[in-house]
């Protein structure tokens, strides 16, 4: 079985060449020299960062290891419909069973997939799944390692040019030929590779909070992406969202400096059902209106 065409297009889109370019020996010792440059910037960044987190943990720790180590088990937890006629379905598409939900289905209609970032799941695109349901097939779902769908272990499964995949394989198995596209972080990063693998398949995209990832980052941005490279450190990232019961997914939804602006936006109900603390699970937190 070849190769997924997303997995040959990362490789030539990341580099700024064309597909079907033939690489060359100084091109592909360019391209070579400059990932390392790129690694050893990272790590100077980084490597700061994973200190002073681990610290703070570790300070956090010392005050109070019973509340550090308390995390309550909300196996089971499940957000309730927002609205009636939501249909949940499970989908097999690329290998695993994806978690979707519609609203609007009907024959005729084109297919609009929303695709939710990081800590989420489905239930961040209630707003729009009730709001364009009269004009499409409207499908949100939980992306591979969240919520209700497969968790497959080990990381090349978690591969961005196997997430482009999903969605594609995702519009296929709806049983339509294309799709609207609107994405929010992290997936937007995830459909901006699938929109340029995939270009058949996306008849408009939309993304939010995520720009093309060409362009450059200046160090303001580096600093509000700090979170990112916390996240490549081992076992830190987990220890870091599950200390005292999940506290930092609450302060970043609700409490902390970096929470919603909005009152209410994210309410204590949905934050309690961020599902953290089921097994294998993937932090889940709706967006705000």
């Amino acid at each position: 079985m070849s190769e997924p065409a997303s997995r040959h297009y990362t490789s030539a889109w990341l580099s700024g060449r064309p597909f079907d370019e033939s690489l060359s020996r100084s091109n592909i010792r360019s391209t070579f020299t400059s990932g390392w440059i790129k690694r050893i910037k990272y790590a100077l960044i980084s490597v700061p960062i994973w200190t002073a987190l681990s610290l703070i943990l570790f300070v956090s720790f010392l005050k109070s290891p019973r509340k550090f180590l308390a995390n309550i088990n909300r196996q089971g937890m499940q957000y309730d419909d927002p609205f009636p006629g939501l249909q949940h379905r499970y989908i097999q598409a690329n290998g695993i069973r994806f978690h979707t939900v519609t609203a609007g289905r009907g024959s005729g209609k084109k297919l609009m997939l929303l695709v939710h970032g990081f800590p989420e799941l489905w239930y961040s695109w209630r707003w729009q799944l009730e709001a364009f349901k009269e004009d499409y097939e409207v499908v949100a779902f939980d992306l591979r390692g969240y919520g209700e769908t497969e968790k497959p272990k080990g990381k090349d499964n978690y591969r961005i040019d196997r997430l482009a995949d999903d969605i594609a394989s995702l519009v296929k198995a709806l049983g339509h030929e294309s799709c609207t596209l609107v994405a929010h972080d992290w997936g937007g990063v995830i459909s901006w590779l699938t929109a340029h693998a995939y270009g058949s398949l996306i008849d408009k995209l939309v993304v939010i909070c995520a720009p093309h990832p060409k362009c450059e980052y200046d160090l303001d941005q580096y600093k509000r992406s700090w979170y990112i490279l916390a996240f490549q450190a081992p076992l830190l990232p987990e220890l870091m969202l599950t200390a005292n019961d999940c506290e930092a997914l609450d302060a970043g939804a609700r409490t902390g400096p970096a929470a919603m602006k909005t009152d209410g936006a994210i309410t204590a109900y949905e934050v309690e059902r961020k599902g953290i603390s089921r097994p294998s699970s993937s932090p889940m937190l709706p967006l705000p209106p």
